[in-house]
């Protein structure tokens, strides 16, 4: 992970040579749209050696077979490749797309077939595709769809940060097409709203549950009282955005006894409130986390400033 991202806040992935992000398996995808932040951090030299690269998968990453590739390549151009790494469309033909040290937003859009296969690329949410390609074979098995991905560093010729990344397809309720430039942000723990855990240095609680990043038993709030929960408020949002996807809550933890105990996590937004499921503890941390597509108040999209006002927690259920 790497603080450098695109508005001073949060942690983009940071890709070398020999890391990789997996995954978990989705819904069997044939038209998927991939969005993230680039950003390359060495200069562009010439060649068509392939640098960070988003792997399309049918099965899993570890076990599966790669269907389509979307590389960066180190000339500067963006490019679809196939599952085995052969360039069949992309930006090679124009001046250089991304360069060194600049974030660049990336729209694409792949269909997975055989024979008619597509790739529509756009960046820095401009909304005429800078590369529209068809009939393009976009799979390496018998099946016209992918269902994980990889993002992966191939060579330190391009390699840089991802930030924002973003996967949905074109199935069921929104988003289920062109997205623009969704951006996610940390709103951090900033007040004590009402609170019972205990806090494992100074006085208040959100302080001890606010960093970016986990820092395991470093900072923490406990409890061992059975339905004992804190609420804490959030960190405004930055810039009013022009709709928000969704909102998701995170908690991270443990137990330092033998237990048994059960927690979960509580959001409240003007009253209402809203809990993760029940997660059985154990003495190594897990996270908690509950995704919220509406607003649990109205039931209807949510506005930033019913977002700023929520309160999130934990809920010591055991």
């Amino acid at each position: 992970m790497s603080t450098i991202t695109r508005f001073s806040v949060g942690c983009s992935f940071a890709f070398s040579a020999t890391n990789h992000y997996d995954s978990i398996s989705f819904a069997n995808s044939t038209t998927v749209y991939v969005n993230f932040a680039y950003l390359c951090t060495v200069a562009q030299t010439a060649g068509n050696t392939i640098g960070t690269q988003c792997i399309l998968f049918d099965g899993t990453p570890s076990g599966g077979t790669a269907q389509v590739r979307l590389v960066m390549l180190q000339d500067g151009s963006i490019a679809l490749a196939t599952g085995a790494g052969t360039i069949i469309a992309g930006t090679r033909s124009a001046a250089n797309t991304f360069i060194q040290n600049q974030w660049i937003h990336i729209q694409a859009k792949i269909v997975i077939d055989g024979s008619a296969g597509t790739f529509d690329l756009r960046i820095n949410g401009i909304t005429t595709p800078i590369v529209s390609a068809s009939g393009l074979n976009t799979r390496a098995t018998a099946n016209n769809y992918c269902n994980s991905l990889q993002l992966h560093c191939n060579s330190n010729l391009a390699p840089g940060n991802i930030d924002d990344f973003y996967i949905f397809n074109d199935q069921g309720a929104a988003p289920n097409t062109w997205q623009g430039d969704v951006r996610a942000v940390q709103q951090m723990p900033a007040t004590d709203s009402s609170v019972s855990w205990t806090p494992n240095s100074g006085a208040t609680r959100f302080s001890r549950v606010n960093e970016l990043r986990e820092d395991g038993d470093t900072s923490y709030v406990s409890t061992t009282g059975v339905n004992n929960v804190d609420q804490y408020g959030v960190s405004a949002l930055a810039v009013t955005p022009l709709s928000i996807v969704a909102v998701q809550s995170k908690m991270y933890v443990r137990m330092d006894d033998a237990g048994p105990h059960t927690a979960k996590s509580r959001l409240t937004s003007a009253g209402t409130t809203s809990d993760s499921a029940n997660l059985s503890l154990t003495t190594n941390y897990q996270w908690i986390w509950q995704l919220y597509a509406t607003d649990p108040h109205t039931s209807a999209a949510w506005s930033a400033a019913n977002l700023n006002a929520v309160t999130i927690g934990p809920f010591d259920v055991l």
